[in-house]
């Protein structure tokens, strides 16, 4: 079972958002910086078995794997690295054995592949974790037609920035923009996210 660490028992707080105007990426290809699971699980305990659903070329795979993982890699384009041509939102079940889904999803589907995860993992035990810009806490359509219903248990907001690279390219990346995991842990019992700063 995930769990958080003891520290994050007692806090609580608020964070602003901010972002850039930059023209995305096609299909949203920014794979992931070094840093960015060993971050999170410096403040919270992913499953052992964990499903990457755009797993891209890899990085957040390996990352998850040098961290002692069990890591299912999909992936719905051809970038060489894992299960390709898999389409997340059309998949019907968790694979066998797995609990979790860790992911940096493409931000234009984000609220498809959150609440997609969130149907497919148990309701009991299931975690979702996405990393996403911080400015995804913001607007009313999020609200609406994700957070109202389904808030997550906790936000864990990078305090330096995370690279990000756009279409895998090393010279061009978007540590400009805020990061953050978003984390819904199905164990948790919780009215309100916990903010924590990782």
């Amino acid at each position: 079972m995930a769990t958080a660490k003891s520290k994050l028992s007692s806090n609580r707080g608020v964070v602003g958002a901010s972002g850039c105007g930059e023209i995305r990426q096609k299909d949203d290809y920014y794979t992931t910086g070094n840093g960015a699971i060993e971050k999170l699980e410096d403040v919270y305990s992913l499953p052992k078995k964990v499903w990457e659903c755009a797993c891209g070329n890899g990085a957040l795979s390996e990352q998850l794997k040098a961290n002692g993982h069990t890591v299912y890699s999909t992936e719905l384009y051809k970038r060489g690295y894992g299960t390709q041509g898999v389409d997340f939102l059309k998949q019907k079940k968790m694979p066998d054995g797995y609990d979790c889904i860790c992911t940096n999803p493409p931000f234009s589907k984000a609220v498809e592949f959150i609440n997609h995860s969130l149907s497919l993992v148990s309701k009991r035990k299931g975690v979702v974790c996405m990393l996403l810009k911080l400015a995804f806490l913001e607007t009313k359509s999020r609200y609406d037609n994700l957070f109202y219903d389904n808030p997550p248990t906790y936000v864990f907001v990078f305090v330096t920035r995370l690279k990000c690279y756009k279409n895998d390219n090393r010279d061009y990346n978007s540590s400009m923009m805020p990061f953050a995991w978003f984390v819904w842990d199905n164990s948790v019992k919780s009215d309100a996210p916990q903010v924590w700063w990782i």
